[in-house]
């Protein structure tokens, strides 16, 4: 059994002792090809399986690390797979598993809607933000938006504009991992060939003030849907990429950012627990650290204000007058349903909405926009001294 070099994160013990090359192989042979036998090439089968049935809380995670490894040290095996091809049955066996967990997380969602009344058969009641897709590269993503004004463009989180479903899934450009909600999308794409257009005897769409605020209003209350938007982690933090899981402590995130990227240290009590989790000045750029342990993917906000994330633009609605920092820019992170803080890129200041307006006994006062101006942050070349 491979012993020596245990890998540096959660369960990487028992993955070392398994043996990294020897688990993909074993998970292919489970869910992908029942007639793949490179597994079998080394005498200690019967441990490493015990290893592998009892650590399958990993198994999602080992896989998304097995695929950020140097390709040197999965050539280093005994089992006679390239470590090329070893990423590419790791990717496949990754899509796989996400897809039966998603699908079976879905059985009791799915039952409860087919009891519901149907009122309106547009697409946006799909509620597809929060959804995984697969493409053409077996790629997984998640989709964080929807815009279907004008087209049915669906942004996922891989820092691209977006994709029109209406070519892209006839193309099968993209595929929706549970087939109950691609049998849905396919179904509303018909009826718009059929019906052109979908929305033209259909009441007119809520404005973007009105739905900010019943979305910020949910938020204060406490009742929103907690939920994931990436599952891809990253371990560089020379090069902070969109999309990618950087850990799951503030403070954690921001001394890292200080070791490697030069972030001011001086600031870093503001990220430790219980305080604001936001800095001005604290790149060597002179951008603002902005992170968000409540937002429309944790499901609730916090005293003062609610932070909305739709593409690529995050909302900020206060609840009490504020006046704080306007026209600045925001290296952001964002913490997902499950306690990870995704990089959301760099974002910059653009408007402020002063509301004055009351639903559910919940006041919202004003609504800030940031908008994204890139998807990655990367260490300055030159030199910093800090006053």
């Amino acid at each position: 059994m491979a012993t020596s070099h245990p890998f540096n994160f959660d369960g990487g013990e028992e993955l070392s002792h398994m043996g990294a090359t020897w688990f993909v192989s074993y998970a292919y042979f489970c869910y992908i090809d029942r007639k793949h036998f490179n597994w079998t090439n080394i005498k200690t089968v019967d441990s490493r399986k015990s290893i592998y049935e009892t650590t399958k809380q990993y198994h999602k995670f080992w896989l998304s690390q097995i695929l950020l490894m140097e390709e040197s040290r999965l050539n280093t095996n005994k089992i006679g797979i390239s470590a090329v091809e070893i990423k590419k049955m790791a990717k496949q066996v990754l899509a796989k598993i996400t897809y039966n967990v998603t699908n079976k997380n879905l059985e009791v969602k799915n039952r409860n809607m087919n009891t519901r009344e149907k009122t309106d058969e547009r697409i946006e009641n799909l509620n597809l933000v929060g959804e995984k897709v697969i493409n053409k590269n077996e790629d997984i993503f998640t989709v964080i938006s929807i815009d279907c004004s004008n087209a049915y463009i669906v942004k996922l989180n891989d820092g691209k504009n977006g994709y029109d479903l209406k070519i892209a899934v006839p193309k099968k450009t993209l595929r929706f991992l549970n087939e109950s909600v691609q049998a849905e999308v396919e179904k509303h794409l018909e009826k718009i060939k059929v019906n052109k257009p979908l929305d033209a005897n259909i009441k007119q769409r809520e404005n973007k003030e009105e739905r900010l605020i019943k979305e910020a209003v949910k938020l204060f209350k406490g009742n929103g849907t907690s939920r994931v938007m990436s599952c891809s982690y990253a371990t560089d933090f020379s090069s902070l990429e969109f999309g990618k899981i950087y850990g799951n402590k503030a403070l954690y995130i921001y001394d890292m950012c200080c070791a490697v990227l030069n972030f001011h240290p001086s600031k870093r009590e503001n990220f430790q627990r219980r305080r604001i989790l936001f800095a001005q000045n604290a790149t060597p750029d002179g951008y603002a650290v902005w992170m968000l342990p409540h937002n429309n993917y944790t499901g609730d906000a916090s005293s003062c204000w609610a932070n909305i994330i739709e593409g690529d633009v995050i909302y900020e609605a206060w609840n009490i007058h504020e006046t704080g920092v306007i026209n600045d820019t925001r290296v952001t992170f964002a913490k997902q349903g499950n306690g990870e803080y995704v990089f959301m890129g760099v974002y910059k200041f653009e408007s402020v909405k002063e509301i004055s307006k009351a639903i559910e006994g919940v006041y919202i006062k004003k609504i800030k926009t940031y908008k994204r101006i890139s998807g990655n942050y990367q260490k300055l070349k030159r030199k910093i001294y800090y006053n």
